[in-house]
């Protein structure tokens, strides 16, 4: 009784009074219809079944163990507004369907709020201006078992589950915030943001069956992320930490992404900057850029035991300050239509353009640095203050066309250890990895 009186005490609009909790979908909505724009309404101490609707600048915020449970058919829906929509501090069950889903022109918030998602989509935003979402987390039941289960063409009503998705939402002078936010153990998708500006800092995506952030146009800014245990389970294409496509302009500071079964980071076109960035254990690269990417890397940036390469990348530019690449290990690659080899590169540049500062590039299991200069010449690349290091048969840094290694290109190079000789005596065409050994994901053909 003295629980139910002391949320008496706090500003709601009941429709009931503070007679009960409301802990039945029918009053609770009741409730938050006469609340009215600024109100505010408490939700019961108790699990609710069914949809509910929240109406724009009004806030439903739970108690101690507050559960909401919309059903398969239904979702927990704000409707934004001139004032903040809110939805905080409870639990949302979702068992099929969107747990989650904000919408309309104005603002909407979500703030510490636990979404458990089965089969569907935990969070869903679609032309929200002003978006915040604080300490919310996601949690799937796509784990290492069920990840050997879980196709590539999974979709909410087949067995996937998606962590959260954003179309359409912020503005270049307002980006939606996303802080603290968790994904974890859902799949084919962790978070998809589709033609949004958005600034996310804070927050753990791991565990992730696919692809762990999907950005498709728009800008987004990642600070303090972190990107771990991507599985690839039995999908065809590799597990990606993030991936950027369709012309998105991407910002990175401090981000991590570790312990993955594919790319760590790839970009598709568009432009990319990552400062401090961290990329480990990856199997199948730690950075790609390809169809004519921009790429700016450094500040502290560290690539350390990915396979195959450290950086790949083919056509577009690049540009390096600051980048420190060791431990890649060989890994089988495709370097045509269908002739595979065993590439384990730090930098690999094909065709490219820009400029390599500030870089070192040691213990990698082939090379420390391939330019293939293509038919743009090894002027469109330059280099200052760049050490190669390597052991045994490994090779430090080469450049080369489609006639061999190129000589006199080197002055800003040092070489350490084997490399010396190594370099000294090659004599042979290395080979470059091809495109298609990566399709960048595209963006799910299914919208919630």
């Amino acid at each position: 009784m003295l629980r139910h009186l002391s949320s008496c005490l706090v500003p709601v609009l009941l429709l009931l009074g503070c007679q009960a909790e409301l802990c039945d979908a029918s009053s609770l909505q009741a409730a938050l219809d006469a609340a009215g724009e600024g109100g505010r309404v408490r939700a019961g101490d108790c699990r609710i079944e069914g949809g509910l609707r929240i109406p724009p600048g009004v806030t439903l915020e739970g108690a101690e163990e507050t559960v909401l449970a919309p059903g398969a058919d239904a979702s927990i829906v704000l409707q934004a507004g001139p004032t903040e929509t809110t939805l905080r501090g409870l639990r949302v069950e979702a068992l099929g369907g969107v747990g989650v889903q904000l919408g309309g022109e104005g603002a909407a918030a979500v703030e510490d709020v636990i979404i458990t998602v089965d089969r569907g989509v935990g969070l869903v935003a679609e032309g929200v201006a002003r978006l915040r979402v604080t300490r919310v987390s996601v949690e799937g039941a796509v784990d290492a078992a069920a990840a050997m289960t879980l196709p590539d063409t999974a979709t909410p009503e087949r067995g996937g589950s998606y962590g959260l998705w954003l179309v359409d939402v912020g503005t270049e002078a307002a980006p939606a915030e996303l802080s603290d936010v968790d994904l974890r153990d859902v799949g084919p998708w962790g978070g998809v943001l589709a033609s949004s500006q958005v600034r996310w800092t804070g927050g753990d995506v791991e565990g992730v069956t696919g692809t762990g952030v999907l950005v498709q146009g728009g800008a987004v800014s990642l600070e303090g992320v972190r990107v771990a245990t991507l599985r690839q389970g039995i999908q065809l294409a590799p597990a990606y930490g993030l991936a950027s496509v369709d012309g998105a302009s991407l910002e990175t500071r401090g981000l991590v992404v570790t312990d993955g079964e594919g790319v760590g980071v790839i970009h598709a076109g568009g432009g990319a900057t990552h400062a401090a960035l961290s990329v480990v254990g990856q199997r199948r690269g730690g950075v790609r850029a390809q169809a004519d990417a921009t790429l700016r890397l450094g500040e502290g940036s560290v690539l350390t035991a990915n396979g195959l390469a450290g950086v790949l990348a083919v056509g577009g530019s690049v540009d390096v300050e600051g980048l420190e690449i060791t431990g890649t290990v060989l890994t089988s690659a495709l370097v045509g239509e269908i002739i595979r080899a065993d590439v384990g590169d730090g930098l690999q540049l094909t065709g490219v353009r820009g400029s390599l500062a500030s870089v070192i590039v040691r213990d990698n299991a082939r090379i420390g640095l391939l330019i293939d200069v293509g038919a743009i010449g090894i002027g469109a690349l330059t280099l200052t203050d760049v050490t190669a290091g390597a052991e045994g048969s490994a090779l430090g840094a080469v450049a080369q066309d489609d006639a061999g290694p190129l000589s006199g290109w080197d002055g800003a190079i040092t070489r350490e250890g084997a490399s010396v000789a190594n370099d000294a005596a090659h004599a042979g065409l290395l080979d470059t990895v091809s495109p298609a050994d990566a399709t960048p994901p595209s963006a799910p053909a299914l919208r919630p």
